[in-house]
């Protein structure tokens, strides 16, 4: 299984700026509280079900080089650029795209990438900023 915890740290393409990738919402913001629901997601799969579980970001609060950040602020794009340096297929799908959000876009697909690579029954996306209604009940 992998669990997927909301989306963290991008580079703003072509600058060397860094941003979050959610806004701040109700004075939270998604990218920074989720990754705490998924440690707890993660012990529910382990204990109860056996499951072997892993993580698309990082909890370690080590500084990220690039961006001098703690790495559980980072997206998953540059964790699995540290952990798989030699599968830039996953984590810079879209090396010739020079749109401002490419990283942000690059971010979204290495999460399912990676779970395929991993071989995983199962990826669960998890988030905490649904204030807005995407579909309405009859």
């Amino acid at each position: 299984m992998l669990v997927s915890s909301s989306h963290g740290l991008v580079r703003v393409f072509p600058s060397q700026d860094w941003d979050f990738q959610r806004p701040v919402a109700f004075g939270f913001r998604e990218d920074t509280i989720t990754p705490a629901y998924g440690d707890e997601l993660q012990a529910l799969l382990e204990q109860r079900s056996g499951l072997v579980v892993s993580r698309a970001r990082t909890r370690s609060l080590d500084l990220h080089p690039e961006s001098s950040r703690p790495w559980e602020q980072m997206s998953a794009r540059y964790h699995l650029k540290e952990v798989l340096p030699e599968r830039a297929d996953i984590w810079n799908s879209l090396p010739t795209d020079t749109a401002r959000d490419r990283e942000v876009r690059e971010d979204i697909r290495a999460r399912p990438l990676y779970a395929n690579d991993l071989a995983v029954g199962g990826m669960i996306s998890l988030h905490t900023n649904g204030n807005e209604i995407a579909y309405e009940w009859e």
